[in-house]
């Protein structure tokens, strides 16, 4: 569709067939009396007791905690580990001026598999592309 027949259809389009549908808003604002309690609050210092989580955790019963155990889900390497990678950590790096050439060259070739490529994408044949262009006419 072309912008020409777009503008056309929206200019042409029916408003009968649309629903009514209310809006509610739903938030709801402070009134006045909230707004001016929290004005009254911001001003007042705040005394000692007016604070409900400072409260709260003087008066906790501790004895209302239960127990429990901690299971570590990182484990520490072995000393082994520990001992293969100071070695590595120690030995001088090997250098070369072409790491990929490196790679290629010592490549082991018999860890490769044979495959079998399936084309999924056919291809359409002359009467599928001859229908194809009795539709667009």
């Amino acid at each position: 569709m072309d912008n020409n027949a777009v503008n056309d259809e929206v200019t042409k389009f029916n408003k009968e067939n649309l629903r009514k549908t209310p809006t509610t808003d739903r938030s709801r604002l402070p009134s006045q009396n909230e707004i001016d309690e929290e004005k009254k609050m911001m001003k007042e210092p705040c005394k000692m007791g007016d604070n409900p989580i400072k409260d709260e955790v003087t008066t906790f019963n501790m004895k209302k905690l239960r127990r429990t155990s901690t299971q570590e889900k990182n484990k520490l390497p072995t000393q082994r580990e520990i001992d293969e990678e100071k070695k590595m950590m120690e030995e001088p790096c090997r250098m070369s001026d072409n790491p990929i050439k490196d790679e290629v060259t010592t490549f082991n070739m018999k860890t490769l598999r044979r495959t079998s490529t399936q084309e999924k994408n056919k291809l359409p044949t002359q009467s599928d592309i001859d229908a194809e262009k009795k539709m667009k006419e």
